[in-house]
């Protein structure tokens, strides 16, 4: 029997025929099965890598608060329903765009963001810019600046107080406000807090904020409506005397962030899915997501 190494067919030996070489018959088959073999794998494996460079459904780990945020994240639990939430609603959207799948893992936002920066998640969502937060992740940008073009949306920071409090509000200054200001750890806001040189209180929980704003151990909390509402309409009895005052503390732009290593071994991925928020939002077709949660 012939080896792979004999499989070295002169030139003279296809020119002159077969017949003249009936000696060789036995090395031209077996040369012949082992080309074939070589053939049949390399397609195999051409087919195999080709598939995988398309990207056919790369599974992307997203991680995000774990606490209900509405019309946002409507239960951090659940979210392969028929409406869980803007953010998710817009996250099924890309995924049926550029043909990938998100793994959702809710937790604390200080985990979200620690994973996230040693690279054990791939993004996370709901996170407003800050410069140093760019060394935990990667945020869209365009000449040097974050893209606000290219956010996930807008979220809205509102102060609340107990309605027997004095503290007043006009926009850019307060009145009366003596004692903290209670909001979440870790949340972009504390930055604005800290520039206007206030004390604050930071808790895992708009729940526990709120507590203490009832207790009267802050002057105010400082959350995004959309969370600290729904917890006021789910506790009316433990919250009646909480206020929201007006007008809002802050408006900011929340993000689709991805970590270091992700982007880097998937960048014309992660452009092109801040590409297609853009798109959605020209479009109107964040427009059309939304109203199914505001009607």
């Amino acid at each position: 029997m012939a080896n792979y190494k004999q499989c070295v067919i002169s030139k003279s030996t296809l020119s002159n025929g077969l017949m003249e070489h009936k000696g060789q018959l036995p090395q031209i088959r077996f040369c012949a099965m082992i080309l074939y073999m070589k053939k049949t794998s390399l397609l195999v494996l051409l087919l195999f890598f080709t598939s995988k460079g398309l990207a056919d459904n790369i599974e992307i780990t997203v991680a995000y608060i774990d606490k209900i945020n509405p019309p946002f994240v409507i239960n951090p639990n659940q979210t392969d329903t028929d409406n869980p939430g803007i953010t998710i609603d817009i996250l099924k959207q890309l995924e049926k765009t550029a043909d990938i799948q998100f793994i959702y893992k809710n937790m604390p936002w200080a985990r979200c963001l620690y994973l996230l920066e040693t690279n054990k998640v791939d993004a996370i969502f709901h996170a407003s810019f800050k410069k140093n937060r760019m060394k935990k992740g990667v945020y869209p940008m365009k000449g040097g600046q974050v893209d606000p073009q290219r956010r996930l949306l807008e979220q809205t920071y509102y102060i609340y107080k107990h309605k027997d409090s004095p503290l007043q509000w006009d926009g850019k200054t307060f009145k009366n406000l003596d004692t903290s200001v209670g909001i979440i750890i870790d949340f972009s806001i504390k930055n604005d807090l800290q520039q206007m040189k206030l004390s604050y209180e930071e808790a895992p929980s708009i729940q526990t904020n709120l507590k203490k704003l009832k207790n009267n151990r802050l002057d105010a909390v400082i959350n995004y409506a959309s969370q600290t509402d729904i917890t006021l309409y789910k506790y009316p009895k433990e919250f009646k005397n909480i206020v929201k005052l007006s007008p809002p503390f802050k408006k900011r732009d929340k993000y689709l962030i991805f970590s270091h290593d992700f982007y880097a071994h998937n960048k014309v991925l992660v452009e092109r899915l801040w590409d297609e928020l853009k798109k959605m939002r020209e479009t109107g077709e964040l427009t059309k997501i939304s109203e199914k949660y505001w009607n």
